[in-house]
């Protein structure tokens, strides 16, 4: 992931509710690239917030199309193989500078 995605994601978490040009003028990208990043969203509730819930039975597994995710028996996400060394890669950074 390029730093201008991540800061495009950053920026997107934290201000669910912003345009696509208040995006692009916070971020310094183009409007193109973030119409690109937010078409690669596949949940349509995306911008609602998140209340984050008390996991008593978080579960995790690799499969063929990616990384699967339960939370309490409920499949709660799946992260995609072609994500998976970005992935390994944010969490080998954070555990780095610990």
């Amino acid at each position: 992931m390029s730093n201008k995605e991540q800061t495009v994601w950053r920026y997107l978490l934290q201000h669910r509710d912003a345009e696509y040009n208040e995006v692009a003028d916070a971020c310094g990208v183009d409007l193109a690239f973030v119409k690109q990043l937010i078409a690669r969203i596949g949940s349509e509730n995306w911008r609602e917030e998140v209340t984050p819930t008390s996991t008593t039975d978080f579960r995790w597994a690799v499969y063929d199309d990616g990384l699967r995710i339960w939370d309490n028996g409920i499949l709660v996400g799946t992260i995609p193989p072609k994500e998976l060394p970005h992935l390994m890669a944010d969490v080998a950074n954070k555990l780095r500078y610990q």
